[in-house]
């Protein structure tokens, strides 16, 4: 199923890039699925355990957030994300 909230490929392509890599190296949970996973929750403000069962288990989805939050890849995401739209809409950085 797809919902609204869902990254396209390229736009995956685009934030897997500022995303941290696994040490093991074991995708055994798509990444991209993990974030469509987030950004759902985001968005619709569910709990956690409330995640529609087509999507990852919501306990590896919640520590996958966690983890991003506490090592700060979510702010570094934001802080990359704004300075490409920037870019693309050529205003001055301040």
């Amino acid at each position: 199923m797809t919902y609204t909230t869902d990254l396209s490929a390229s736009q995956f392509e685009i934030l897997d890039q500022y995303l941290p890599k696994s040490k093991t190296k074991k995708h055994v949970v798509s990444r991209h699925a993990i974030v469509n996973a987030i950004m759902y929750q985001l968005k619709n403000g569910r709990q956690w355990r409330d995640l529609p069962r087509d999507f990852p288990k919501w306990q590896t989805v919640y520590s996958q957030f966690r983890r991003w939050q506490n090592n700060g890849t979510w702010e570094r995401v934001l802080v990359a994300l704004e300075k490409m739209e920037r870019e693309r809409l050529k205003k001055r950085i301040s």
